[in-house]
Protein backbone atom coordinates (compact mmCIF):
# COMPACT_ATOMS: atom_id res chain seq x y z
CA UNK A 1 0.00 0.00 0.00
CA UNK A 2 2.46 2.22 0.85
CA UNK A 3 4.76 1.44 -2.30
CA UNK A 4 1.64 2.30 -4.20
CA UNK A 5 0.85 5.38 -2.69
CA UNK A 6 4.45 6.59 -2.85
CA UNK A 7 4.34 6.11 -6.58
CA UNK A 8 0.60 7.94 -6.96
CA UNK A 9 3.00 11.29 -5.45
CA UNK A 10 5.69 10.66 -7.86
CA UNK A 11 5.92 12.62 -11.06
CA UNK A 12 4.53 11.13 -13.86
CA UNK A 13 3.84 11.02 -17.21
CA UNK A 14 -0.04 12.46 -17.15
CA UNK A 15 1.52 15.10 -14.80
CA UNK A 16 4.07 15.71 -17.34
CA UNK A 17 1.58 15.44 -20.17
CA UNK A 18 -1.34 18.39 -18.70
CA UNK A 19 1.70 20.30 -16.98
CA UNK A 20 2.99 20.85 -21.06
CA UNK A 21 -0.24 20.95 -22.80
CA UNK A 22 -1.46 24.45 -19.91
CA UNK A 23 1.84 25.61 -20.89
CA UNK A 24 1.95 25.51 -24.48
CA UNK A 25 -2.06 26.95 -24.28
CA UNK A 26 -0.97 29.72 -21.62
CA UNK A 27 2.41 30.62 -24.34
CA UNK A 28 0.33 30.24 -27.54
CA UNK A 29 -2.36 32.59 -26.00
CA UNK A 30 0.14 35.10 -24.99
CA UNK A 31 2.31 34.84 -28.46
CA UNK A 32 -0.90 35.46 -30.69
CA UNK A 33 -3.11 37.49 -28.42
CA UNK A 34 -5.98 35.23 -27.94
CA UNK A 35 -7.25 36.38 -25.05
CA UNK A 36 -6.34 40.29 -26.33
CA UNK A 37 -10.16 41.20 -25.07
CA UNK A 38 -9.70 40.21 -21.56
CA UNK A 39 -6.01 41.83 -21.12
CA UNK A 40 -7.67 45.04 -22.70
CA UNK A 41 -10.37 45.31 -20.01
CA UNK A 42 -8.06 44.63 -17.20
CA UNK A 43 -5.79 47.04 -18.97
CA UNK A 44 -8.86 49.20 -18.72
CA UNK A 45 -9.66 48.71 -15.02
CA UNK A 46 -6.19 49.05 -13.53
CA UNK A 47 -5.43 52.66 -15.99
CA UNK A 48 -8.64 54.09 -14.47
CA UNK A 49 -7.72 53.51 -11.20
CA UNK A 50 -4.37 54.94 -12.36
CA UNK A 51 -4.13 58.43 -12.76
CA UNK A 52 -1.95 61.06 -11.74
CA UNK A 53 -2.76 65.07 -10.91
CA UNK A 54 -4.21 67.26 -13.96
CA UNK A 55 -1.68 70.40 -14.73
CA UNK A 56 -3.24 73.10 -12.46
CA UNK A 57 -2.13 75.62 -15.32
CA UNK A 58 -4.74 73.58 -17.88
CA UNK A 59 -8.13 75.10 -18.65
CA UNK A 60 -10.86 73.87 -21.05
CA UNK A 61 -12.92 76.63 -22.83
CA UNK A 62 -16.25 74.65 -23.40
CA UNK A 63 -18.08 75.66 -26.88
CA UNK A 64 -21.06 74.17 -25.12
CA UNK A 65 -25.48 74.07 -25.44
CA UNK A 66 -25.21 77.30 -23.42
CA UNK A 67 -22.80 79.29 -25.69
CA UNK A 68 -24.48 78.13 -28.70
CA UNK A 69 -27.70 79.35 -27.25
CA UNK A 70 -26.52 82.30 -26.58
CA UNK A 71 -24.12 83.76 -29.47
CA UNK A 72 -26.01 81.31 -32.00
CA UNK A 73 -25.94 78.72 -34.59
CA UNK A 74 -22.67 77.41 -35.67
CA UNK A 75 -20.35 78.14 -36.95
CA UNK A 76 -20.06 81.45 -35.06
CA UNK A 77 -18.23 84.26 -36.96
CA UNK A 78 -14.94 84.52 -36.95
CA UNK A 79 -14.64 87.75 -34.78
CA UNK A 80 -15.99 86.26 -32.32
CA UNK A 81 -12.85 83.56 -32.29
CA UNK A 82 -10.80 86.56 -32.21
CA UNK A 83 -12.37 88.63 -29.55
CA UNK A 84 -12.05 84.89 -27.55
CA UNK A 85 -8.33 85.13 -28.47
CA UNK A 86 -7.59 89.27 -27.65
CA UNK A 87 -9.51 88.25 -24.29
CA UNK A 88 -7.06 85.54 -23.98
CA UNK A 89 -3.66 87.67 -24.92
CA UNK A 90 -5.37 90.66 -22.37
CA UNK A 91 -6.02 88.12 -19.49
CA UNK A 92 -2.33 86.87 -19.88
CA UNK A 93 -3.34 83.22 -21.00
CA UNK A 94 -0.02 81.53 -21.60
CA UNK A 95 -1.17 79.74 -25.21
CA UNK A 96 -4.36 78.75 -26.65
CA UNK A 97 -5.04 75.55 -29.06
CA UNK A 98 -8.26 76.72 -31.17
CA UNK A 99 -9.56 73.16 -31.96
CA UNK A 100 -11.77 74.48 -34.51
CA UNK A 101 -10.79 73.50 -38.43
CA UNK A 102 -10.65 76.77 -40.12
CA UNK A 103 -10.42 75.07 -43.70
CA UNK A 104 -13.37 77.68 -45.10
CA UNK A 105 -13.34 81.31 -45.90
CA UNK A 106 -16.12 83.39 -44.82
CA UNK A 107 -18.50 83.57 -47.29
CA UNK A 108 -20.59 86.17 -45.64
CA UNK A 109 -17.81 88.34 -44.09
CA UNK A 110 -14.52 88.42 -45.72
CA UNK A 111 -13.14 91.16 -43.16
CA UNK A 112 -14.00 88.44 -40.11
CA UNK A 113 -10.92 85.97 -41.60
CA UNK A 114 -8.65 89.12 -41.40
CA UNK A 115 -9.57 89.75 -38.09
CA UNK A 116 -9.29 86.54 -36.72
CA UNK A 117 -5.94 85.72 -38.44
CA UNK A 118 -4.93 90.20 -37.25
CA UNK A 119 -5.67 88.79 -33.28
CA UNK A 120 -3.63 85.49 -33.96
CA UNK A 121 -1.18 87.05 -35.10
CA UNK A 122 -1.01 89.79 -32.42
CA UNK A 123 -0.92 87.35 -30.19
CA UNK A 124 1.40 84.72 -31.40
CA UNK A 125 0.69 81.69 -29.44
CA UNK A 126 -2.62 80.17 -31.17
CA UNK A 127 -1.97 76.55 -32.40
CA UNK A 128 -4.40 75.57 -35.10
CA UNK A 129 -5.68 71.78 -36.08
CA UNK A 130 -5.53 69.86 -38.87
CA UNK A 131 -6.97 66.32 -40.03
CA UNK A 132 -7.19 63.86 -42.79
CA UNK A 133 -8.82 64.76 -46.20
CA UNK A 134 -10.70 61.84 -47.40
CA UNK A 135 -12.12 60.93 -50.93
CA UNK A 136 -15.23 58.64 -50.03
CA UNK A 137 -13.02 55.63 -48.13
CA UNK A 138 -9.50 56.52 -49.15
CA UNK A 139 -7.12 59.25 -47.36
CA UNK A 140 -6.12 61.53 -49.95
CA UNK A 141 -4.29 64.05 -48.32
CA UNK A 142 -4.65 66.55 -45.66
CA UNK A 143 -7.28 69.45 -44.70
CA UNK A 144 -4.94 72.59 -43.62
CA UNK A 145 -6.24 75.49 -42.33
CA UNK A 146 -6.62 78.65 -44.73
CA UNK A 147 -3.01 79.96 -45.58
CA UNK A 148 -4.08 82.91 -43.78
CA UNK A 149 -4.72 81.38 -40.86
CA UNK A 150 -1.40 79.01 -41.31
CA UNK A 151 0.33 81.55 -41.52
CA UNK A 152 -0.89 83.39 -38.80
CA UNK A 153 -0.73 80.47 -36.18
CA UNK A 154 2.27 79.41 -34.04
CA UNK A 155 2.04 75.91 -35.03
CA UNK A 156 -0.47 73.19 -36.38
CA UNK A 157 -0.70 70.05 -35.25
CA UNK A 158 -2.76 67.48 -36.49
CA UNK A 159 -5.77 65.70 -33.63
CA UNK A 160 -5.72 61.85 -34.43
CA UNK A 161 -6.25 59.16 -31.68
CA UNK A 162 -5.90 55.54 -32.42
CA UNK A 163 -8.97 53.36 -31.86
CA UNK A 164 -7.99 49.73 -30.85
CA UNK A 165 -10.41 46.95 -32.47
CA UNK A 166 -12.98 47.22 -29.59
CA UNK A 167 -13.51 51.07 -30.43
CA UNK A 168 -11.83 52.44 -27.53
CA UNK A 169 -8.97 55.00 -27.94
CA UNK A 170 -6.05 54.37 -26.04
CA UNK A 171 -3.17 55.79 -27.76
CA UNK A 172 -1.72 58.79 -30.68
CA UNK A 173 1.10 58.85 -33.08
CA UNK A 174 3.17 61.65 -31.85
CA UNK A 175 3.89 62.51 -35.50
CA UNK A 176 1.39 62.09 -38.84
CA UNK A 177 1.00 63.41 -42.21
CA UNK A 178 0.39 62.72 -45.91
CA UNK A 179 3.44 61.47 -47.68
CA UNK A 180 5.66 62.35 -44.65
CA UNK A 181 4.90 62.41 -40.42
CA UNK A 182 5.72 66.08 -40.67
CA UNK A 183 3.25 67.78 -38.16
CA UNK A 184 3.16 67.19 -34.49
CA UNK A 185 0.14 65.60 -32.46
CA UNK A 186 -1.84 68.81 -31.41
CA UNK A 187 -1.10 68.41 -27.83
CA UNK A 188 2.91 68.09 -29.06
CA UNK A 189 2.27 70.85 -30.56
CA UNK A 190 1.21 72.49 -27.75
CA UNK A 191 4.21 71.43 -26.00
CA UNK A 192 6.71 72.66 -28.18
CA UNK A 193 5.22 75.86 -27.96
CA UNK A 194 5.09 76.15 -24.05
CA UNK A 195 7.92 73.64 -22.71
CA UNK A 196 10.39 73.04 -25.67
CA UNK A 197 12.90 71.01 -23.70
CA UNK A 198 10.29 68.62 -22.61
CA UNK A 199 9.07 68.21 -26.31
CA UNK A 200 13.13 67.36 -27.05
CA UNK A 201 11.92 63.97 -25.70
CA UNK A 202 9.64 63.21 -28.90
CA UNK A 203 11.81 64.54 -32.15
CA UNK A 204 10.43 64.62 -35.74
CA UNK A 205 11.55 61.32 -37.03
CA UNK A 206 13.22 61.91 -40.33
CA UNK A 207 11.56 61.73 -43.34
CA UNK A 208 13.29 58.76 -45.49
CA UNK A 209 13.26 58.49 -49.63
CA UNK A 210 11.97 55.02 -48.87
CA UNK A 211 8.33 56.27 -48.07
CA UNK A 212 5.08 55.90 -50.32
CA UNK A 213 3.92 59.64 -50.44
CA UNK A 214 0.49 58.67 -51.64
CA UNK A 215 -0.24 57.22 -48.23
CA UNK A 216 -1.00 58.77 -44.54
CA UNK A 217 2.44 58.08 -42.48
CA UNK A 218 2.29 57.77 -38.56
CA UNK A 219 5.55 57.65 -36.03
CA UNK A 220 6.11 57.79 -32.65
CA UNK A 221 3.41 55.63 -31.04
CA UNK A 222 2.26 56.44 -27.44
CA UNK A 223 -0.13 54.36 -25.18
CA UNK A 224 -1.73 57.65 -23.11
CA UNK A 225 -2.46 57.54 -19.82
CA UNK A 226 -4.95 59.89 -18.41
CA UNK A 227 -5.56 62.32 -15.60
CA UNK A 228 -9.12 60.80 -14.68
CA UNK A 229 -12.54 60.76 -16.29
CA UNK A 230 -14.13 63.21 -18.59
CA UNK A 231 -14.50 66.82 -15.94
CA UNK A 232 -11.30 66.29 -14.44
CA UNK A 233 -10.15 69.63 -15.85
CA UNK A 234 -11.28 72.99 -15.14
CA UNK A 235 -14.43 73.59 -17.76
CA UNK A 236 -14.79 77.39 -18.58
CA UNK A 237 -18.35 78.19 -20.77
CA UNK A 238 -16.99 79.77 -23.94
CA UNK A 239 -20.26 82.91 -23.29
CA UNK A 240 -18.77 82.96 -19.99
CA UNK A 241 -15.58 83.70 -20.94
CA UNK A 242 -16.60 86.00 -23.48
CA UNK A 243 -18.92 88.08 -21.42
CA UNK A 244 -16.09 88.35 -18.98
CA UNK A 245 -17.94 86.60 -16.55
CA UNK A 246 -14.75 84.31 -15.56
CA UNK A 247 -12.25 86.71 -13.91
CA UNK A 248 -8.28 86.92 -15.62
CA UNK A 249 -6.79 85.72 -12.73
CA UNK A 250 -8.28 82.44 -13.49
CA UNK A 251 -6.88 82.55 -17.15
CA UNK A 252 -3.83 84.11 -16.20
CA UNK A 253 -0.72 81.71 -17.05
CA UNK A 254 -3.22 79.21 -18.24
CA UNK A 255 -3.13 76.93 -21.24
CA UNK A 256 -6.29 77.54 -22.48
CA UNK A 257 -7.65 74.56 -25.18
CA UNK A 258 -10.81 76.08 -26.95
CA UNK A 259 -13.21 73.31 -28.63
CA UNK A 260 -16.71 71.37 -29.01
CA UNK A 261 -18.56 70.35 -25.91
CA UNK A 262 -21.74 70.71 -27.08
CA UNK A 263 -24.43 67.73 -27.70
CA UNK A 264 -23.95 66.46 -31.04
CA UNK A 265 -20.95 68.64 -32.13
CA UNK A 266 -18.23 67.19 -29.77
CA UNK A 267 -15.72 64.79 -31.27
CA UNK A 268 -16.16 62.71 -28.03
CA UNK A 269 -14.46 59.58 -27.95
CA UNK A 270 -14.63 56.29 -25.65
CA UNK A 271 -11.20 55.79 -23.63
CA UNK A 272 -10.38 53.76 -21.11
CA UNK A 273 -10.87 56.81 -18.61
CA UNK A 274 -14.31 57.42 -19.67
CA UNK A 275 -16.57 54.09 -20.42
CA UNK A 276 -18.65 53.67 -23.39
CA UNK A 277 -21.52 55.44 -21.17
CA UNK A 278 -19.75 58.63 -20.87
CA UNK A 279 -17.37 59.60 -24.21
CA UNK A 280 -14.71 62.32 -23.74
CA UNK A 281 -14.78 65.05 -25.72
CA UNK A 282 -11.79 65.35 -28.24
CA UNK A 283 -10.72 68.65 -26.53
CA UNK A 284 -10.00 67.07 -23.11
CA UNK A 285 -8.47 64.13 -24.62
CA UNK A 286 -5.94 66.58 -26.02
CA UNK A 287 -5.62 68.05 -21.97
CA UNK A 288 -4.89 64.80 -21.03
CA UNK A 289 -1.93 64.14 -24.03
CA UNK A 290 -0.99 67.27 -22.86
CA UNK A 291 -0.39 66.76 -19.60
CA UNK A 292 1.34 63.24 -20.40
CA UNK A 293 3.84 64.58 -22.45
CA UNK A 294 4.83 66.99 -20.00
CA UNK A 295 5.21 65.13 -17.49
CA UNK A 296 6.99 62.17 -19.56
CA UNK A 297 4.10 59.99 -18.72
CA UNK A 298 3.22 56.69 -20.91
CA UNK A 299 2.44 53.16 -20.99
CA UNK A 300 5.03 51.01 -23.04
CA UNK A 301 3.73 48.01 -24.39
CA UNK A 302 6.02 44.98 -22.75
CA UNK A 303 6.86 42.08 -25.55
CA UNK A 304 4.66 39.28 -26.22
CA UNK A 305 7.35 36.90 -24.69
CA UNK A 306 7.20 38.46 -21.60
CA UNK A 307 3.61 37.90 -20.60
CA UNK A 308 4.10 34.29 -22.21
CA UNK A 309 7.49 34.09 -20.07
CA UNK A 310 5.01 35.00 -16.73
CA UNK A 311 2.40 32.50 -17.97
CA UNK A 312 5.00 29.59 -18.44
CA UNK A 313 6.45 29.81 -15.10
CA UNK A 314 3.32 30.72 -13.15
CA UNK A 315 1.40 27.41 -14.46
CA UNK A 316 4.73 25.24 -14.02
CA UNK A 317 4.72 26.89 -10.14
CA UNK A 318 0.81 26.09 -9.73
CA UNK A 319 1.58 22.30 -11.44
CA UNK A 320 4.34 21.42 -8.74
CA UNK A 321 2.46 22.61 -6.73
CA UNK A 322 -0.86 20.66 -7.25
CA UNK A 323 2.00 17.40 -7.48
CA UNK A 324 1.89 17.26 -3.69
CA UNK A 325 -0.64 19.91 -2.14
CA UNK A 326 -3.59 18.49 -0.99
CA UNK A 327 -6.92 19.28 -2.76
CA UNK A 328 -7.94 22.39 -1.14
CA UNK A 329 -4.00 23.75 -1.10
CA UNK A 330 -4.50 23.11 -5.01
CA UNK A 331 -7.55 25.09 -5.51
CA UNK A 332 -6.53 27.99 -3.45
CA UNK A 333 -3.14 28.31 -5.34
CA UNK A 334 -4.84 28.16 -8.31
CA UNK A 335 -6.64 31.58 -7.54
CA UNK A 336 -3.62 32.86 -5.96
CA UNK A 337 -0.90 32.57 -8.55
CA UNK A 338 -3.94 33.77 -11.29
CA UNK A 339 -4.62 36.93 -9.06
CA UNK A 340 -0.79 37.58 -8.16
CA UNK A 341 -0.16 37.67 -12.24
CA UNK A 342 -2.86 40.62 -12.73
CA UNK A 343 -1.43 41.99 -9.86
CA UNK A 344 2.06 42.32 -11.40
CA UNK A 345 0.46 43.46 -14.66
CA UNK A 346 -1.29 46.27 -12.51
CA UNK A 347 2.26 47.09 -10.80
CA UNK A 348 4.00 46.98 -14.61
CA UNK A 349 2.08 49.28 -15.36
CA UNK A 350 2.14 52.21 -12.25
CA UNK A 351 5.85 51.68 -13.79
CA UNK A 352 4.75 52.37 -17.46
CA UNK A 353 4.72 49.14 -18.69
CA UNK A 354 2.51 46.99 -19.50
CA UNK A 355 1.93 42.57 -20.38
CA UNK A 356 -1.24 41.58 -20.61
CA UNK A 357 -2.00 39.19 -17.70
CA UNK A 358 -4.80 36.66 -19.30
CA UNK A 359 -2.53 33.90 -20.96
CA UNK A 360 -1.44 33.32 -17.19
CA UNK A 361 -4.90 33.22 -15.84
CA UNK A 362 -6.39 31.08 -18.42
CA UNK A 363 -3.33 28.37 -17.44
CA UNK A 364 -3.83 28.24 -14.19
CA UNK A 365 -7.26 27.98 -14.25
CA UNK A 366 -7.08 25.11 -16.88
CA UNK A 367 -4.25 23.44 -15.06
CA UNK A 368 -6.11 22.98 -11.51
CA UNK A 369 -9.48 20.98 -12.88
CA UNK A 370 -7.49 19.24 -15.57
CA UNK A 371 -5.08 18.02 -12.81
CA UNK A 372 -8.08 17.19 -10.23
CA UNK A 373 -9.20 14.91 -13.15
CA UNK A 374 -6.46 13.20 -13.93
CA UNK A 375 -5.73 12.42 -10.13
CA UNK A 376 -9.57 11.75 -10.00
CA UNK A 377 -8.55 9.21 -13.22
CA UNK A 378 -6.03 7.43 -10.83
CA UNK A 379 -7.97 7.06 -7.38
CA UNK A 380 -10.98 5.37 -9.29
CA UNK A 381 -8.58 3.08 -10.94
CA UNK A 382 -6.90 2.31 -8.04
CA UNK A 383 -9.97 1.29 -5.95
CA UNK A 384 -11.19 -0.59 -8.69
CA UNK A 385 -8.11 -3.11 -8.30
Amino acid sequence: MRSVAATLRRPTFEWLTVTLLCVSLAVLAAMEGWLWRIDQSIYDSVLATWTHPPGDDVVIISIDDASLSEIGRWPWSRRTHAALIDHARDAGASAVVLDVLLDTPSHDDAEADRALAQSMQAYGRVILPLTQATTGTQLTGEVLPLPLFAESAAALGHSQVEFDTDGIARSVYLWEGFGAARHPQLALALLRLTAPAAARNYPQPPIGDGLDHQQWQRALWLRMPFSGPPGTYPHYSYRAVLAGEVPAEALRGKVLLVGATASGMAEAVPTPASGLSRPMPGVELQANIFDALRSGLAVNLLPAWVSALVAGLFVTLLMLTLLYAEALTGLLASFMLAGLAVLLAGLGLRMGGWFGPAPAVLGCMLAYPLWSWRRLEAAQRYLDA
